[in-house]
């Protein structure tokens, strides 16, 4: 009898030895969610996002209208994924020798803002795949784009290299730059952004702004970094109710309120809530 129990043991060391460890499966913690948002399981449920909800690789995150859903990864990488999007996270491997992260846009848009992965020798390989593209991260933050039979990416800065999926030529942007993949063709050429693309491509995802006549008013921050003149200055307009120059030449039609810092030091940090009509 104890040569059968210790048989037995050994069977299950040996057995635990050899079994892949599936505590590694969780990627990441939703840290914003608005709109209505879920996540379908692995085992196909359906169940609504909510804030600080942990995600898993193989879950798929499905947005709707005027939505939109922020993942902080364990990588320290953000992901949003934007309106009407359905997306999924296929793998996610993070050690000291290899960060792999492959996701899936089956349609909609996600913006990814890619931490660095500095370990010496180690893999690092991020790639987005669409039904037409692949987009390998070499950079750090970019906007992926994919609509019917075809893919647009942004880099706002870093370079992403992109490739169709049948091989048939690759291109690599650089900050400032985009192209477009359909279905059946090579990448087009590099093609730089305005500065109203920019822009835009910058605050579209914070605001999940409603067309006018739609109802709602969305309230964002965003946070200027200013010198102790250029404070000062900012003050002075704001008490004679003059909205920056600099503010409306990033397209933001805006009613500004300072929280005022504690303390002004060499650099200031002013917070702007930000009222997107």
């Amino acid at each position: 009898e104890d040569i059968m129990k210790r048989l037995f043991n050994i069977f299950l060391l040996l057995l635990l030895l050899s079994t892949p460890i599936m505590a590694g499966d969780d990627v990441g913690e939703v840290i914003a969610v608005r709109g209505k948002v879920w996540i379908l399981t692995s085992n196909n449920v359906r169940e609504v996002l909510h804030r600080k909800q942990v995600i898993y690789v193989g879950e798929k995150i499905i947005t709707s209208k005027f939505s939109y859903v922020k993942i902080f990864l364990n990588d320290d990488s953000v992901l949003t994924i934007g309106e009407n999007s359905k997306f999924q996270i296929t793998k996610f491997v993070l050690n000291n020798n290899s960060r792999i992260s492959i996701f899936n846009l089956i349609k909609g848009k996600v913006k990814a803002v890619v931490s660095k992965f500095l370990r010496k020798g180690a893999e690092n390989k991020v790639l987005v795949n669409t039904p037409t593209a692949v987009a390998g991260v070499r950079g750090t933050e970019f906007i992926v784009e994919a609509s019917g039979n075809t893919t647009r990416v942004d880099v706002l800065d870093g370079e992403v290299e992109v490739r169709d999926l049948k091989g048939m030529g690759s291109v690599v942007l650089g900050r400032g730059f985009s192209t477009m993949v359909r279905y059946g063709a090579p990448p087009l050429p590099p093609k730089p952004l305005n500065l109203h693309q920019i822009r835009r491509l910058k605050r579209e995802f914070f605001t999940a702004k409603r067309k006018k006549g739609s109802g709602g008013v969305k309230a964002e921050k965003m946070s200027l970094i200013l010198g102790e003149k250029e404070f000062s200055k900012f003050k002075s307009m704001m008490k004679r109710r003059r909205v920056p120059l600099y503010l409306r030449r990033r397209g933001f039609n805006v009613k500004p309120k300072i929280n005022s810092p504690l303390a002004l030091g060499n650099n200031a940090l002013v917070h702007i809530k930000v009222i997107f009509p």
